[in-house]
Formats: C-alpha cells, structure tokens, sequence
C-alpha cells in the first residue's frame, strides 16, 4: 500500500469492517438523507462545472478527510464543507458531499433540513434511526436507504443503540444531475465520470491499492479489483 502524506487535519484510523457482499453495480432505490452546511436555504445545490482534463483520475487518502467531532459524533468529509471550507474541494461532479458519520450510542443528528439533493446512507455497523422526511424507519448493517430532497425535507437521524456505536457512510448529489448510486462488490468495471469510494476491504483502481476510506475522482471508465466493497456515483 502506498504510503500515505501527512495532512494537516486530524487523520482517523482506517475503518476494517467485515461489509455484508452486494453484487455488482446494482443500482439502488428508494429514500434517504443527510446535511451540508452549504446546501443551507432553498437554493439548489451548486456543482462544480470547472473544465477536466480527459482521462484524469485523482485519488484522495482516507487520512485526507476532514475531521469533525461534537457531542458524540465524529464526521470525516471527503469534501469541504463547514470550518473545513475550501473552494477548491466543494464537490466532484454532481457529487456533494461523501461523509463518515461515527454516533455514539443514543448520539445524532437533530431535526435540520436538505432541498435539492438526493442522499443515500449505507450502514457498515450498528442501527441508524431515521425520522421525518416522510419516511421513519430502522437501518441495518448493509441496507441503502436512499432519500430524495429535491422539493426539501426536514429529519432527524440518531443512533438507535444505548449501548453500541453507530458507523455509516452518506452520499449526497444534486437532484436532477440524472447520477445512479451503486454498491459495488470487486472485481467489477464502472464507466465514468465517477466517483468512487472505498467502504470496506481493499481494491485496486488504475493499477494503485486502496483500502477502506480513500476514494477516486475518475474521469472516464474504471476497472475494480480486489475483493473490497465500493461506494459509487456514476452520471
């Protein structure tokens, strides 16, 4: 495994989770959610149309996340987003935001709203609780629940444990970019742009190893190998 730069924010350690398998490029439906600080309001979120160089694939170490943590619950962003902001790292195509929530038990998320975003939340371990947004329900360790804010929505999401922590991965993009999400068990081969991110085990894309937490900004078609379990976006 390449060895990792030093980052200036805080580094958290690489999550090692047994992930429940998926198939293959499986897209999923159905409704979900999650908050940017800069998705406030009722403006629709913003992408970043800034020009690409054709067949670039950029790849970000799980180390380079930016570290959040207040009342129980730590957060690392692949994007900038709150105290973290940085313009030159504020979304990836029509992808927004790609969060790991840490919850202590009985921690969470109070009510706050989303317009303009799809959000779906894939749960590596523990029993996330979500209500409101016209859809209360309990997800599990390897369940999507996919929530789809275009018209706007207010939630809430805890961690339904006293006793155990909660660990889950959200995904948010811009509603009517037309971007499919996808659990994707390697090997496997995704078409571009997409965004890619590894959730559990250890892949290797374009010929470079990655492990649970890095994640690639692929401009065109991408092979997976390995035997990991991948998050991505395609539009």
């Amino acid at each position: 495994m390449p060895a990792r730069r030093r980052h200036r924010r805080a580094r958290a350690g690489a999550a090692r989770l047994a992930a429940p398998r998926l198939r293959a490029c499986r897209p999923l439906r159905g409704r979900c959610r999650i908050g940017r600080e800069h998705l406030a309001g009722r403006a629709a979120a913003g992408l970043d149309r800034r020009p690409r160089e054709r067949g670039v694939t950029a790849f970000r170490a799980a180390g380079e996340r930016y570290l959040t943590e207040h009342d129980g619950i730590t957060t690392l962003s692949c994007f900038a987003t709150g105290p973290h902001y940085d313009p030159a790292n504020l979304s990836f195509g029509p992808v927004l935001a790609v969060d790991e929530h840490r919850l202590a038990p009985g921690a969470g998320f109070a009510e706050h709203a989303h317009r303009g975003v799809v959000i779906a939340t894939w749960v590596l371990a523990g029993t996330l609780r979500h209500s409101g947004g016209g859809a209360d329900r309990l997800v599990g360790p390897g369940e999507v629940f996919v929530q789809d804010a275009t018209d706007g929505i207010r939630h809430s999401e805890v961690n339904a444990s006293a006793t155990r922590p909660l660990r889950f991965v959200q995904t948010t993009w811009a509603a009517g970019s037309g971007a499919r999400f996808s659990v994707i068990d390697a090997p496997a081969r995704l078409p571009g742009p997409a965004h890619l991110y590894v959730a559990a085990g250890e892949v290797a894309v374009v010929g470079r190893w990655l492990e649970a937490g890095d994640s690639v900004r692929a401009v065109e078609a991408v092979g997976i190998e390995g035997s990991g379990t991948v998050l991505a976006v395609t539009w």
